[in-house]
């Protein structure tokens, strides 16, 4: 496991990436750990930081990496990032390679794929190494998640990474909590503003003070501050569950 972080660091340096805080705790997270709830606020740089733990990962032998996205124009996102990194800039032998079908196969015997969630028939017959979920919670991921990726993941020890911008209480939700009582599990919130590249003021950036006064706290601190929230049915509009719900034993 050292010497697999220490490619990894190796990687980033060739690579000329420098992670910002957020994107830190995706990348360093206990070795125990198989599966990664991300919950990020909106141009954080998931697509990027997915991108390249799956270079990470699809770079070393006999490896298979899948994107899973709700489309094939979603998906597109990250598998872009690897085809313009790995096939354009540095050229690496393949085996067989399409932009289109989002597919790269290489010399020594890795391949990534894209896949749509919309064709759930794709996601079955294969043993993977990494699976990222992009976009978790604008697909079906109960359904995905339990009948197609999951069992990919078992004969491998295969890892995932469930990244996206929240999207009410829904089962990326329940994934979220739930990882929090698991040691294989982790999840983490990280708002749009820890991406210090694109808001070196951080929340005090003019662009996301703006976006605070002129939009609802609701959809603020859904988009930007990557909290779980219900855009209705609210009675307070200030209610947060982290805030004003906690464990109180009965009295009697």
């Amino acid at each position: 496991m050292k010497n697999l972080q220490t490619y990894k660091n190796k990687w980033f340096e060739f690579t000329n990436y420098v992670p910002h805080d957020g994107q830190k705790k995706l990348h360093n997270v206990p070795k125990e750990v198989r599966h990664i709830v991300a919950c990020c606020g909106r141009r954080w740089g998931k697509s990027y930081a997915a991108a390249r733990e799956a270079e990470f990962v699809v770079t070393q032998e006999n490896k298979l990496v899948w994107i899973v996205a709700p489309t094939y124009g979603t998906s597109e996102r990250i598998f872009r990032i690897l085809w313009d990194n790995l096939i354009i800039k540095h050229q690496f032998p393949t085996r067989r390679k399409s932009l289109n079908d989002q597919y790269i196969e290489f010399e020594w015997g890795s391949t990534i794929e894209g896949k749509s969630a919309e064709h759930p028939e794709g996601l079955i017959g294969a043993g993977c190494d990494l699976v990222i979920m992009d976009e978790a919670s604008k697909m079906n991921l109960k359904k995905i998640w339990q009948m197609y990726v999951r069992p990919t993941l078992s004969d491998k020890r295969g890892k995932s990474i469930f990244i996206s911008t929240p999207s009410g209480y829904d089962y990326f939700w329940e994934l979220y909590n739930m990882a929090k009582r698991h040691k294989e599990w982790h999840s983490f919130n990280s708002p749009s503003w820890e991406n210090s590249i694109s808001f070196p003021l951080g929340r005090e950036e003019p662009d996301i003070i703006e976006a605070a006064n002129t939009i609802s706290s609701e959809a603020f601190n859904q988009e930007f501050g990557a909290k779980f929230t219900s855009m209705s049915g609210r009675v307070y509009a200030d209610f947060d569950r982290d805030r004003n719900v906690g464990y109180y034993p009965y009295m009697p």
